[in-house]
């Protein structure tokens, strides 16, 4: 092997370490708290071989969602990258774990959920169908193995609460 080929190895191998920690960094930050299970799941899954630009992209079955809304979900913020949306993300998971304990339609919450509401779209280019259709497939991939790790089911129920208020109030204000 020749000192360039090296180098580049080296450089690939710190990128993975790199996007590892990151992810395990972004992954406590968003669950509040250290779960050794998540930890260790989550390096499991980052032991694959399959790194791009030292990241490993998310993947979406074909059968399931059509090419142009798997360019749209190949965009999706990826824990672990430094992609400026995930620690907007983050700040807003710890925001809403901070004031769950707010009426899902108190005055708190439905800001929290007019955010979250802001958020999803953005990252779904305004796309609702699917989005529903992803969060759909999440769900049902996620009785098996948790897809996103630093989101309990308490806080998506919360998450799922305000944004159904929200909805009623804009339908109430239509």
């Amino acid at each position: 092997m020749n000192k360039k080929n090296f180098a580049s190895n080296k450089i690939d191998e710190l990128r993975r370490k790199q996007f590892i920690l990151r992810s395990m960094s972004q992954t406590i930050e968003m669950s509040g708290h250290y779960n050794e299970a998540h930890i260790f799941e989550l390096i499991k899954r980052l032991d694959r071989t399959d790194f791009t630009d030292g990241e490993i992209p998310a993947t979406f079955p074909q059968d399931i969602f059509t090419v142009d809304e798997i360019k749209i979900l190949e965009q999706l913020p990826l824990i672990g990258s430094d992609d400026s949306r995930i620690q907007w993300t983050i700040e807003l998971i710890k925001e809403t774990r901070k004031n769950m304990h707010a009426h899902p339609s108190s005055p708190i919450a439905q800001e929290l959920a007019k955010q979250w509401k802001h958020c999803i779209s953005s990252w779904f280019k305004g796309d609702v169908k699917l989005q529903e259709k992803y969060f759909n497939f999440i769900d049902s991939t996620n009785k098996n193995n948790q897809i996103i790790f630093g989101l309990d089911e308490k806080l998506i129920k919360y998450m799922d609460q305000t944004l159904y208020y929200l909805s009623q109030e804009e339908i109430d204000k239509s």
